[in-house]
């Protein structure tokens, strides 16, 4: 008993250090580890529609010395083809195609601090979509935090995204998420641990129903619903321990 619980004491110890190292903020709050972050599309002054703050989300360095940064950016199949643009860490704009990319930079204790940069790019109007990026983080190969971008287009003030929800009902209780919907149509309820992998899908063939989570570890998960091939709703949800 006494070694398991120094290894989990060293464990620990190692998160707190690797916290210590490295502040991630948007907005001016500070980005939790397996946190979801959301930004919705709109029209720029170029008449391009695009999701994503100019510079945030944002790595401060807190340790007493430069250190290489290492970040990697895994998308959704979606966007695999082009639709997330990368411009941060490097200052190198450039689709990110394939599904992933990793670039490196130094973040210097009296510098500037790096900026993730990270956009979607909406090109056709009314082609509602959701792009979704898993961002790692680390110093070396010590792994320091991870989090989740989500880029949505939803039209003009939103109304894409609220019409596309009106009489898709999800509500998450008891460990389970519970769906209740104005017609029967081709939908599937997947959800995703936060670092990206799918650990859940379902076809929906009634309008009304439940799908449990009480068998996942407790955590942080995003479930998304499409229609049609197309997503409708997505959201975050906080898994309670049994």
């Amino acid at each position: 008993m006494k070694k398991i619980f120094t290894l989990c004491c060293c464990a620990l110890f190692g998160a707190a250090m690797a916290h210590a190292q490295l502040q991630v903020t948007c907005n001016g709050k500070e980005v939790a580890d397996g946190e979801v972050l959301t930004f919705y599309a709109a029209k720029d002054d170029f008449g391009m529609i695009t999701a994503g703050p100019a510079m945030d989300p944002t790595f401060i360095n807190t340790s007493d010395a430069d250190y290489d940064l290492t970040v990697t950016v895994k998308t959704s199949d979606n966007a695999k083809g082009g639709g997330l643009n990368w411009c941060g860490i490097t200052m190198m704009c450039q689709d990110i195609v394939g599904g992933s990319e990793t670039r490196t930079g130094t973040l210097k204790v009296k510098g500037f601090p790096l900026s993730m940069r990270l956009h979607g790019v909406f090109k056709v109007e009314g082609d509602f979509k959701t792009y979704e990026a898993t961002v790692t983080v680390y110093k070396g190969s010590e792994y320091l935090t991870s989090f989740k971008e989500v880029f949505i287009y939803d039209g003009e003030d939103h109304t894409g995204i609220e019409n596309a929800e009106a009489g898709h009902r999800v509500n998450f209780t008891n460990n389970a998420l519970t769906y209740s919907f104005n017609t029967v149509a081709p939908r599937c309820l997947q959800v995703y641990a936060a670092d990206g992998r799918l650990v859940r899908s379902a076809a929906l063939s009634s309008a009304k129903g439940n799908l449990s989570l009480n068998d996942l570890p407790q955590g942080v998960y995003v479930y998304n619903l499409t229609e049609n091939g197309k997503t409708v709703k997505s959201q975050k949800v906080v898994l309670a321990g049994k």
